[in-house]
């Protein structure tokens, strides 16, 4: 949840350079897709007389995924961060839930393979976050406008001020 939160903040920072956001929506994305990831990879263990509901659930947590994602091209809405989250929930499910798979070569392959890419793409948004952003003017005067740190140097606003 945390690392999804954080990848689709990160992706919004490169991709919507000159807005703002807050949410969750990019972790929960995250988890949702891990949910769809944990489905496959149980989906032969499940008993015969359960696999209606494993059916429903994916339907009901693929289509939530799809709508969401479908969605966050509305005005005010980012999706960066929803598809940010979207990809790393799934990246990072894949690693953490692998075990659930029977073949160790296959779960070998994609643990390295996910986790590799997982880091990849933070370690890649991270340099072009720091080497390649830089805020806008007006953001800077957004910011020295609402700098508390430095009008109150000590702990904050007090009484006294």
């Amino acid at each position: 949840y945390i690392l999804s939160g954080i990848y689709g903040n990160m992706a919004s920072c490169v991709f919507l350079e000159d807005s703002i956001g807050v949410g969750s929506s990019g972790a929960v994305l995250g988890m949702l897709t891990s949910w769809i990831v944990w489905i496959v990879f149980r989906w032969d263990k499940i008993p015969e007389n359960n696999r209606s509901q494993r059916n429903c659930q994916m339907l009901v947590v693929t289509g939530c995924v799809v709508s969401t994602l479908a969605m966050s091209f509305s005005s005010l809405v980012d999706w960066a961060a929803h598809f940010g989250g979207a990809i790393q929930g799934f990246l990072l499910a894949v690693v953490f839930l692998s075990y659930e798979i029977e073949n160790p070569l296959i779960k070998k392959y994609i643990r390295i393979w996910a986790g590799f890419t997982s880091f990849a793409l933070f370690a890649i948004t991270l340099y072009y976050i720091l080497s390649e952003l830089h805020p806008s003017k007006e953001f800077l005067s957004l910011f020295d406008a609402n700098d508390d740190w430095n009008k109150y140097p000590h702990n904050g606003p007090n009484e006294a001020d």
